[in-house]
């Protein structure tokens, strides 16, 4: 399968929803898919990796120009999103006729970006409470459950620290929480370290036995230092139609690989993630958090904590749930060829029919940077034109006769200038524009965007 990621942004570090996606992504690359990975904002590094895992997806589009969302949409088989990037991506698909994927992390998203089942073929949710909410509110969604993927050896540290660590300190993980324990406990030693998203809390003066780690791309640099992991998690959030709660808690499953132990408010995703290895504390009392640290003081029962992480890390072992996945990824795949539902559009004429021994002569659908204007009936070597055709940009002709554009269409249009469809098709300023009559997208309406795009490709020599 050729598997287009469509995500919003990588944000300004790396929150376990992103980590997730990609991870979810690369999993899919090494069972031998071609996997794309598409981003409205910021960029993927191809050297970027998260503990030991090294990202093996090449195939990155950062802030892509219209042409090439198109092309990406037109290329792949099945898209898979989350997050703030489903409505563009519930708009590709409706417009390209692709399946689409949805990975979800509280069981409001659905709803929060009205996606209705008919266009979601696959609902995949992070934790079976999420897809147990979810439909108690009365989604049917095809759903299946896939836990966040944490491989036990790409977070395994040989040795652990002495400090007691929160991994983002802002209020919903519990920032408040875990700085009052500081104080009240000067004995021991905290570290609170800046996290992916919302507004972090640190105090001024810091307490003495309490320090700041900035936010690192791989964990293993927290694990050498902790001791013990908290996790005093809302589970309510605050009023109001969208909340955050912590649906799974990926932080004490990779620190379980060490055998470190978590200490955690009773959120319904971190009692399905962590189980009977999991220390649970009322976010609200602070004398509980207090008297669970003190206990693992004791090496014994710190040693039982500790194997129980160890188990519990094992037992979620993700080979099977992402086999899983890929079947029912295929399968909907194979259902979806088989009605016929893909849509035959401007520029998707058969690239197998075109010959290599000759030129093509194509008509351009939108100017060609260098070469033609909107129209022009031109010759293309069988590479260039191929690649042309597989973007929508030209239309095979059999008829060689040049049509160049009418002097009254030479008049160059303002770039910024935005089309308004009236139908199917519109006659404006002589030039024939064409409209999707599904209300999907159109060609780009930038002439400057498009040579941008373009490069060389549209040249030649």
């Amino acid at each position: 399968m050729r598997i287009l990621g469509h995500m919003y942004h990588l944000g300004w570090g790396w929150g376990g929803g992103v980590v997730t996606m990609v991870l979810t992504l690369d999993a899919l690359r090494e069972r031998g898919h071609s996997v794309g990975l598409m981003l409205q904002r910021g960029n993927l590094e191809s050297t970027r990796s998260h503990g030991a895992r090294q990202f093996g997806i090449k195939d990155v589009y950062s802030a892509p120009l219209p042409a090439a969302k198109r092309r990406r949409y037109h290329e792949a088989d099945f898209v898979i999103t989350q997050g703030e990037a489903t409505p563009e991506a519930l708009a590709l698909c409706r417009a390209y006729s692709k399946p689409l994927a949805h990975l979800i992390h509280d069981e409001g998203q659905l709803d929060h970006y009205k996606a209705k089942p008919s266009q979601v073929q696959l609902a995949i949710y992070n934790a079976q409470w999420v897809q147990d909410a979810a439909e108690k509110k009365g989604r049917t969604d095809n759903a299946m459950v896939v836990y966040p993927i944490v491989e036990p050896a790409d977070y395994r540290v040989e040795r652990t620290g002495d400090a007691i660590v929160l991994v983002n300190i802002c209020e919903e993980k519990g920032g408040k929480v875990f700085w009052e324990l500081a104080r009240r406990m000067p004995e021991h030693k905290f570290l609170g370290v800046h996290g992916g998203w919302g507004g972090q809390i640190v105090p001024k003066p810091l307490p003495p036995n309490a320090e700041v780690m900035e936010h690192c791309l791989d964990p293993r640099e927290i694990y050498r230092k902790a001791r013990i992991i908290l996790m005093p998690s809302q589970d309510l959030g605050t009023p109001g139609t969208k909340y955050w709660t912590e649906s799974y808690g990926r932080i004490g499953i990779e620190a379980a690989a060490s055998g470190i132990p978590t200490i955690a408010h009773p959120t319904p995703g971190l009692v399905e993630s962590l189980g009977d290895a999991g220390i649970f504390c009322d976010r609200y009392e602070q004398s509980q958090w207090m008297e669970a640290i003190r206990e693992l003081d004791d090496e014994e029962a710190y040693a039982e904590a500790s194997a129980a992480a160890l188990k519990r890390s094992g037992e979620l072992e993700p080979t099977s749930q992402v086999a899983a996945l890929e079947a029912e990824l295929e399968r909907i795949c194979a259902e979806w060829r088989a009605e016929e539902r893909y849509i035959d559009r401007p520029g998707d004429a058969a690239v197998g029919a075109i010959k290599e021994d000759g030129p093509v002569i194509v008509r351009a659908l939108r100017r060609l940077a260098g070469r033609a204007r909107r129209g022009d009936v031109i010759e293309l070597p069988p590479a260039i034109a191929k690649d042309l055709l597989r973007r929508g940009l030209v239309e095979v002709v059999e008829d060689d006769t040049p049509r160049g554009l009418e002097p009254a269409e030479t008049q160059e249009r303002d770039p910024q200038e935005t089309q308004e469809s009236g139908g199917p098709e519109e006659q404006k300023q002589g030039v024939t524009m064409r409209y999707r009559i599904d209300g999907g997208p159109s060609f780009p309406t930038r002439e400057e965007a498009e040579e941008h795009h373009l490069g060389t490709a549209g040249k030649v020599e």
